[in-house]
Formats: structure tokens, C-alpha cells, sequence
């Protein structure tokens, strides 16, 4: 036995020191965040400062996701780094990391060896379809897919009256998940219930649920405080817009048809492919049959006719995801684009993961069963060691947005080297905004005062507010007649160019393309400061 724990400890002590390796190495990379990343950033630089986020990302439909828990978990890697962009690739790599290993680690204290081996083996095709680079974005739509993995299994390790620590760690899990993204709120809210549900098996159930208790004020006291403050604040937007609001909803049929692709032998997750998309963003369909109903249905009678208690009700909760998932996706207002429903790629995931592991319950144990344990603690060893290999080889993240905020950065640095303050406008959609506001966050962290457009305070934050007098406006474009248009005498006009990514079907290659060519295009063009004479020229252009 003391060997046994020898040798576990160095396995450990091993893994560890790869993973904080691959860690150091990920923190080290010369990475410029542009838009949705660059916001991410500004808001884990507020954390611990006067103007500590109480809210998540923003979010297209005039909204902010539900609370900041995200920005926290990211903060102490981002001051332990000195506060480099690429701090935050390192902080995101560690929560896939621990969640991929507590939801792997509980299946195989919890259900067993088998299922354990099952679910790893379906994890491996997910995480190679998510890709690496989207494994460590502080994005907020991808950022919650694994935590949700690890959410699933403790909820269902919880309803059936696991140790009292068990509930509190939902409860944590579940408010990391549904406050990086509002599309979660129901699936995390099931979780809950059903890891409430264990309560009935416990004697101590007053204890755990004090535990819970506290866990769930300090997870989401930001979100009550703005709520507060504010008259009900986001929470109460975010409520009025789930029930009913403006606008029409994807519906049921559509619905249906993403998660039958999600549970199809065809799906995009367990293909190991990164799902495509159509030419206006929305999810390519993959006309798939929902077979993993199937698989589930049969696997859980077969578990329940061998009295496998514990693989049932994780069939029960793969069904009940799978339906609340539905729910989920049938309100979201089209077009349903894939980061939208990211979460029926864990659905898939579990569907098949029970009902695979229910029919291997009709297989009696045998004296195999030793080997299959150690098997299946090789297989979780060697998914963390390919995350960690994939870390270390990883290329830098969004390298096209990158490149295009490097390319500005210079002339744009140029064209405002006499301001303390500037003020930030875009015009013309994705492209200028993500530049800018990559752009902006490197003045930011050169210790410029800057500010962005008074009207979006949910987008910019503090940042969000009228300039002060004297400051220098900076104006960015895609390099149109009109957008020179809007200019005014004095202004820094930021010229980058349109990508024409919807022609191409989002295609990396065309985001490198217009990375290169607004590279040249700023080589040639830079930062133009009009006159009144070029305004009135560039306006009857």
C-alpha cells in the first residue's frame, strides 16, 4: 500500500510539474488579443481595483452574461504574471486541465473503472474537434464547455448522496458555468436540482446544504450586488429577455435538428472535426439521426435490469440534458450560430457516455478488472499529458488578430505619441471594433488614459465614458469613402481592412490573408490625420 502511494504521489508530482511547464511556457508567448479576447483582458485588469467587474461578457443582444466569475478565476494568474496578455491562455489551460481531471476522477472513484474508460475515449474526439486554440482562449463561449464536462458528473455524483463537500462544488462549478454564459442557465440549473436531490440520502443534509449555502452567495454576490444597485441591474435584463422580449426564437424543429447532429455517429464532436459553418455563420447541419437516444434508452435498460443503480442515473441525467437542452437551444434568437450552443457537445458526450457504459454492464466482471481500473487511470494520465503536449506545441491563439493588431500598433502609436488621452470610435462592424479594441488595450497597458464611446457601458465598462478635454479622438475604419466620412478635423483616422470572411465560410486561411494584407496596407496607408480639405474631398468621394 505504501508503495502504491509512492508511486501515485511521483505520478502526480510528474504530472504537475508538466502541466505548470506547459503553463509558464503558454504565459510567455507574444500574444495580442483583438476584440472579444481584448475585452476579457480589460475586464480581469479591473479585478481588485475600484472598478472590480460585477458582470460577465457582453453579449450581442444588449445584455451582459450573468456574472464576473470567469474574470476572477483568471485574475490571480494574470497578477502572478506580471499581468501579460498571455497569462491568460496559461490561467484558461489550467481550468481545462482541473476540469478534465475532476470529471474523469469522480467517474472512476464513483462508477467504476469501465465507465470511466468510456467517457475518456469519447472525451478524446471532443477535445481534438474543439481544437487548441479554442481550448485556450479566455473566451467566455468556449471557456465554459469542459467546466460544464465536470459539472454534469459532480451533479450526478452529488445525487447520490456523495460526500459533503460534493453539493458546495456544483454549486461553485455551476456558477463559473452559467455566469460565462447565459445559453447554460437551465442545464446548470438542472444540475443543481438533481445534486440536490442527494440530499434525501444523507443524514447530515443540513450541514451540506449550509456549505451550499455559502458557496452560492460568494459565487454570485457580484451579480446580486449590480442587481441592487441598479434596480435590478442585468440580472433583471437578462430575466426579461429569457421570458419573452422582442424578436423571434429559433424554436423547436430547429432546435431538434442540432441536437440530433449532436447525437448522430456523424456529429462534428465525434468526428474529432471542428464544426463548420454556413456562409452566413450559422451551424452547417449534418443531417444526422439522434442514434445516441437510442444508444442511452437501450444502455440504461440493460444497467437497470443488471442493477447497475449508479450507470441509470447517469443515463436519467444524460436524458434530462439532453432535454433541457433542447429548451435551451429552441429560445436562442436566430441565427444559431455554433458558439451559441456549444453545450450539446457535451450533451452528446454524456448521452453516449451512458449508454455505452449501461451496456457494458450486460459483460460480468471478471479477473480483468484490476487491469481495466489501472487502464483506465492510464487513459485520464495520458489525456492530461495530451493537453499538456498540445500546450507546448500550440501556435499563438488567433494569430490573424493578432497579426492585425501588431501590424496597426506602430503607426497607430505614432499617430498619438503626444496624447495622455484618447478616445476610441470605430465604424463599419467587426472588423474596425476588434481592431480598436485590441489596439486601445496595448495603450491601456502603456498607461494611456482611454475611453470609449459613452453609450456602451455593459462592452467597455469604466472605460465607457465622455473624454476628457484635450483628449486625442481616434477614429478606426475598414478604409471606406464613408467611414472617412465620419471623421472631423484633427482626428486620428486607423485604417485596417475589411476580411470578407462571410464570402469564405469563416476559412483561417482568409483571416491570415487579411492579417498579411493589413499588414501592407497600413505599411503604405498608416495613420492619416485629415484636414478640412481632406474631409471635404473624402465626403463627396
Amino acid at each position: 500500500m505504501r508503495r502504491r502511494r509512492v508511486a501515485l504521489l511521483a505520478l502526480v508530482t510528474v504530472l504537475g510539474v508538466g502541466v505548470a511547464i506547459a503553463a509558464v511556457h503558454l504565459a510567455r508567448l507574444a500574444w495580442y488579443p483583438a476584440s472579444d479576447l481584448a475585452l476579457a483582458e480589460l475586464a480581469v485588469r479591473r479585478v481588485g481595483t475600484s472598478h472590480t467587474p460585477l458582470l460577465g461578457a457582453y453579449s450581442r443582444y444588449g445584455w451582459a452574461h450573468p456574472g464576473p466569475a470567469l474574470w476572477y478565476v483568471l485574475a490571480p494568474w494574470y497578477r502572478l504574471g506580471g499581468q501579460r496578455s498571455a497569462t491568460l491562455l496559461a490561467g484558461v489551460f489550467l481550468l481545462d486541465v482541473a476540469a478534465v481531471v475532476t470529471a474523469l476522477g469522480v467517474l472512476l472513484r464513483r462508477a467504476g473503472a469501465r465507465v470511466t474508460i468510456v467517457a475518456g475515449a469519447l472525451l478524446i474526439p471532443l477535445l481534438v474537434g474543439i481544437g487548441t486554440n479554442d481550448l485556450l482562449i479566455p473566451w467566455n463561449a468556449r471557456a465554459y464547455v469542459l467546466p460544464l464536462i465536470a459539472l454534469t458528473v459532480l451533479a450526478w455524483s452529488a445525487g447520490l448522496g456523495d460526500d459533503r463537500w460534493t453539493l458546495a462544488a456544483v454549486v461553485v462549478v455551476g456558477g463559473l458555468v452559467a455566469q460565462a454564459h447565459a445559453g447554460t442557465l437551465l442545464l446548470v440549473a438542472l444540475c443543481t436540482v438533481w445534486a440536490l436531490a442527494g440530499l434525501r440520502h444523507r443524514a447530515d443534509r443540513r450541514s451540506v446544504l449550509a456549505y451550499a449555502a455559502v458557496a452560492a452567495a460568494i459565487v454570485w454576490l457580484p451579480a446580486i450586488v449590480d442587481a441592487v444597485a441598479h434596480h435590478g441591474g442585468n440580472l433583471g435584463t437578462l430575466i426579461g429577455f429569457s421570458l419573452g422580449g422582442d424578436g423571434p426564437r429559433a424554436g423547436y424543429g430547429i432546435a431538434w435538428h442540432r441536437l440530433a447532429d449532436a447525437l448522430s455517429p456523424r456529429a462534428f464532436w465525434l468526428l474529432g472535426q471542428h464544426a463548420t459553418v454556413e456562409l452566413d455563420g450559422t451551424l452547417s447541419p449534418r443531417g444526422g439521426v439522434a442514434w445516441g437516444l437510442v444508444v442511452l434508452a437501450l444502455g440504461t435498460l440493460v444497467a437497470h435490469r443488471r442493477g447497475a443503480s449508479r450507470v441509470v442515473a447517469l443515463g436519467l441525467l444524460a436524458a434530462a440534458v439532453d432535454l433541457t437542452g433542447l429548451i435551451s437551444v429552441a429560445q436562442v434568437r436566430p441565427p444559431v450560430f455554433p458558439y451559441l450552443v456549444g453545450y450539446l457537445q457535451v450533451a452528446g458526450w454524456l448521452t453516449l457516455t451512458a449508454g455505452v457504459a449501461g451496456l457494458l454492464t450486460a459483460v460480468p466482471a471478471s479477473r480483468f478488472d484490476r487491469v481495466v481500473r489501472v487502464a483506465a487511470a492510464g487513459l485520464t494520465v495520458s489525456i492530461v499529458v495530451g493537453l499538456t503536449v498540445a500546450a507546448l506545441r500550440a501556435p499563438v491563439p488567433e494569430r490573424a488578430d493578432g497579426a492585425l493588431v501588431a501590424a496597426l500598433l506602430p503607426d497607430a502609436t505614432r499617430g498619438v505619441r503626444r496624447c495622455e488621452a484618447i478616445d476610441v470610435r470605430t465604424v463599419e462592424g467587426y472588423t474596425a471594433s476588434g481592431a480598436a479594441q485590441g489596439v486601445a488595450l496595448q495603450w491601456i497597458r502603456s498607461g494611456r488614459t482611454v475611453t470609449f464611446d459613452p453609450r456602451q457601458p455593459l462592452e467597455y465598462g469604466p472605460q465607457a465614458r465622455r473624454a476628457r478635454d484635450g483628449a486625442c479622438r481616434v477614429l478606426f475604419t475598414v478604409g471606406t469613402a464613408s467611414g472617412y466620412a465620419r471623421a472631423r478635423t484633427g482626428d486620428t483616422v486607423i485604417a485596417t481592412v475589411t476580411l470578407g470572411y462571410a464570402a469564405a465560410g469563416f476559412e483561417r486561411a482568409v483571416f491570415e490573408l487579411a492579417a498579411q494584407t493589413a499588414a501592407s496596407v497600413v505599411k503604405h496607408v498608416g495613420v492619416a490625420t485629415p484636414s478640412a480639405e481632406d474631409l471635404q474631398r473624402m465626403s463627396g468621394a
